[in-house]
């Protein structure tokens, strides 16, 4: 629920200058990244009195049945928190209407689960014998099976628990309107929430529309009875649906953007686009990771975790398996540092020459993720939280030539300073 305090606007601002300096240097050996300025001339101001929304994390989905089951070592990289790693806190898994290959779902849940990582399951294709053998066009439920479709979702999620995997949640659909997989019109989903969902034994999702179509989760929202049956809206932002989504928060529903992907349709010759191309791409997914955070959302999950245009290489176009790609770094800069249980806050921007920013609090810490969306450098960035000036901070930045590079920031003459390369993401970490 988000929460605001009024009348905290004036705050003393001091400005702070802070030279970057590198990780093992100390004041009489810095290493200014661009040389130095002169004067704070773009503010970022914490108000940490002012909060949104809760965090509840980032991650993707691993789809066992589809593609390769990710091995210990990937694993590692997307669950782990350290550096080189992506920090992943939510897996989303696959409710195969074959019970015979859920087992495939088992490893990489597990490890997930051992890191702390909470789980969530979406069906594509419901079970055979539950559907209109009538209906050839698409295929749908028939109503008086929607027993046993909850039924079929509650044995999964039994499964997954009996197995050290428990969910977190279910969804009750993935994308019913999009025409590639079992289908439901508004109206029958509103149906199976009214009257079913009551019964699944868990959290539940829904509509998990491809482009969040607020006609098929308005009337779920608006209904007394369907309005107690969901826990979380989720949505995808295939082509729309990027937006604040006020009836929700009204409501007291969490909202997730629960799978997205961008690879700039070239699934046959990615191994041949230029670096920078890939990178600009990059940079508009970080586009949108902002855009739901200033949203209120409260999670935001990518499509395959593992493949060539997504966090972790696979051995296609070009991309050696298991190692980080740029675009999982990139990612990392919310993943890695915004942790589950953090709090978005304000954050006010002066003179922001096109930079976008957002903050939270969490674990005694303030967390600042900038994105420089700019084809030039950005310097004189200043940052302070509320009117406290603090002693260290650690600044990790991403661009086209740096991964997750680290920075050591030492308070030096009563002046806040870093600067941002053209293009580029980056992570501030101040201790409270």
């Amino acid at each position: 629920m988000r929460t605001i305090k009024k009348g905290f606007r004036a705050l003393i601002f001091v400005s702070i200058t802070l030279f970057l300096i590198s990780c093992g240097h100390d004041l009489n050996d810095v290493i200014v990244v661009g040389g130095p300025t002169s004067k704070v001339t773009t503010e970022l101001n914490v108000n940490s009195f002012t909060k949104y929304q809760l965090i509840r994390g980032f991650g993707g989905i691993n789809h066992p049945v589809w593609r390769p089951d990710m091995n210990n070592n990937a694993r590692e990289k997307v669950f782990g928190t350290n550096a080189g790693q992506l920090g992943f806190s939510i897996l989303r898994v696959h409710v195969d209407p074959d019970v015979n290959r859920w087992n495939a779902e088992l490893p990489t849940a597990q490890y997930a689960i051992s890191k702390g990582a909470i789980i969530f399951a979406s069906p594509w294709d419901a079970t055979p014998a539950l559907l209109d053998p009538n209906n050839t066009a698409k295929d749908r439920i028939l109503p008086e099976n929607y027993g046993a479709y909850v039924n079929h979702l509650n044995e999964f999620n039994n499964y997954m628990e009996n197995n050290g995997a428990p969910l977190y949640a279910i969804s009750v659909q993935n994308e019913p309107d999009i025409g590639e997989w079992t289908q439901w019109t508004p109206d029958e989903m509103l149906k199976f929430m009214k009257e079913n969902a009551q019964d699944i034994e868990n959290k539940v999702i829904a509509p998990e529309s491809f482009q969040f179509r607020k006609n098929y989760s308005d009337p779920i929202l608006n209904d007394p009875v369907a309005v107690d049956n969901i826990d979380i809206v989720g949505g995808h932002i295939y082509g729309g649906g990027l937006s604040n989504y006020p009836l929700a928060l009204q409501k007291d529903k969490e909202v997730w953007m629960t799978e997205y992907l961008m690879n700039l349709d070239a699934t046959s010759s990615w191994s041949q686009l230029e670096e920078k191309v890939i990178w600009d791409e990059s940079m508009e997914m970080l586009s949108t990771v902002h855009q739901a955070m200033m949203n209120n959302w409260n999670a935001y999950l990518w499509w395959y975790i593992q493949r060539y245009y997504s966090f972790i290489g696979d051995g296609e176009q070009g991309t050696v398996k298991d190692e980080i790609l740029k675009r999982g770094y990139a990612f990392s800069h919310f993943s890695r540092f915004v942790r589950p249980g953090y709090m978005r806050v304000s954050i006010e921007l002066k003179n922001s020459k096109g930079l976008v920013a957002t903050a939270y609090t969490g674990a005694n810490k303030t967390v600042i993720v900038i994105i420089n969306p700019n084809a030039t450098e950005v310097k004189g960035i200043g940052a302070m939280v509320v009117n406290e000036v603090p002693e260290t901070a650690n600044l990790y930045l991403t661009s086209l030539s740096k991964n997750v590079e680290e920075t050591v920031l030492k308070k030096l003459d009563e002046n806040l300073l870093f600067e941002m390369p053209a293009k580029s993401v980056a992570t501030l970490v101040i201790q409270n």
